[in-house]
């Protein structure tokens, strides 16, 4: 049987573990996530998060930030991810800037890939709806992204991929090897069609999801159809799915990242 590894996006409980760190990640054990992704070092060092979270019993993979520390100090970058113990570094870029300045982009992404491929270590570009609305040369800008940026993978977001117009399964089915992780985030809204097709207009530009009455929601809450994401992940051996739920809660941030655990449990995870 395929075993997936479980993870969560700490950025969904950012407050909690802003009031309570070692408390909120044990808690988050307990629910039976075995992974997580800091965004923060939360007034902490690498070293004590890493002491914190191997005293837990969770594994970093990843550590989430602006694209910037790498550029200016890859050295200190690199150290920092080993100190942590962290596999992967994940950035991402603003619609304006993939529009009015995408080479621009791809240098820096060029840059900080190779300088931790360098180290055995691996960027990620962790997209959003824009990387699929938005395109270059005839393609999703996440595709040109991941032709010109040599070694680096994609943390493939389930519900900016689909609230950009593409469907996750077949968009990561595509993507095949560039994804050694997902992140399972589930979302509704009110005025998605069915044809995938409405986030573009002949101008390319972006609706407003507050108009569209969109809302974060646990998995298996929302529109996102986790079994066709998990068969494919299985079949691209994919071995990290990382839950991630940026707002809107239904009960508190706990509690529903209690809620996606459990359904994923459900689902045989």
């Amino acid at each position: 049987m395929y075993t997936f590894k479980i993870g969560l996006q700490l950025y969904s409980v950012h407050s909690a573990l802003q009031n309570d760190l070692v408390g909120t990640l044990s808690e988050i054990k307990r629910m039976g996530y075995d992974v997580v992704e800091f965004t923060s070092l939360y007034g902490r060092t690498a070293a004590e998060l890493r002491e914190i979270c191997d005293g837990i019993g969770l594994e970093i993979l990843t550590y989430a930030q602006d694209i910037t520390p790498i550029l200016e100090s890859p050295e200190q970058a690199v150290s920092m991810l080993k100190t942590l113990g962290a596999q992967k570094y994940s950035v991402g870029f603003s619609a304006q800037d993939l529009t009015e300045k995408y080479d621009e982009c791809v240098e820096k992404l060029r840059f900080a890939s190779s300088a931790l491929h360098k180290n055995d270590l691996q960027l990620l570009y962790h997209n959003h709806d824009t990387e699929f609305a938005l395109r270059r040369e005839e393609m999703p800008v996440i595709y040109a992204l991941c032709n010109d940026v040599p070694y680096m993978g994609v943390e493939l977001d389930t519900c900016w991929c689909q609230y950009g117009g593409e469907d996750p399964a077949a968009t990561l089915r595509r993507l095949g090897a560039k994804v050694p992780c997902v992140h399972l985030k589930d979302f509704v809204c009110e005025n998605l069609p069915k044809d995938f097709d409405f986030a573009r207009n002949v101008n390319g530009a972006i609706r407003n999801r507050l108009d569209d009455g969109f809302l974060f929601r646990p998995l298996g809450k929302g529109l996102i159809c986790t079994a066709s994401v998990l068969d494919i992940a299985k079949e691209n051996n994919i071995q990290y799915i990382i839950v991630e739920q940026d707002y809107d809660y239904i009960a508190s941030a706990m509690e529903d990242m209690a809620q996606s655990r459990e359904y994923l449990y459900k689902m045989g995870c």
